[in-house]
C-alpha cells in the first residue's frame, strides 16, 4: 500500500498551512496499491518531530478500502475520525 501526498514529497516538511499555526487543514492524502484482501483501512497521523513530543493529530478508521483520496473536504460519512 502507499500513501502520498500532492501537498508535498516524501521527507519534506509538511507545509505551514496544514499545521496548527496555519489553517490547520488536513492535507490531502492519495491511496494506493491497497491490498484486496483489505477489509477497511486505517490511518494515524502521528508528528513525531514535535518539540512536545510525538503527537497523534489525526485518527481515522473503518475507511473503506477502496478509498483512493482524503483531504478536509473529502472524507467519507462512514468513518470515526479524531483530530486535536
Amino acid at each position: 500500500m502507499k500513501l502520498t501526498s500532492p501537498a508535498f514529497k516524501d521527507g519534506e516538511e509538511i507545509p505551514w498551512r496544514y499545521s496548527a499555526m496555519g489553517e490547520n487543514d488536513l492535507p490531502p492524502l492519495d491511496i494506493e496499491n491497497v491490498p484486496e484482501e483489505a477489509r477497511s483501512l486505517a490511518l494515524v497521523f502521528e508528528d513525531l518531530d514535535s518539540p512536545l513530543g510525538p503527537l497523534t493529530h489525526w485518527l481515522v478508521w473503518n475507511l473503506p478500502p477502496d478509498t483512493r483520496h482524503l483531504d478536509a473536504v473529502e472524507q467519507p460519512e462512514c468513518c470515526m475520525t479524531g483530530r486535536d
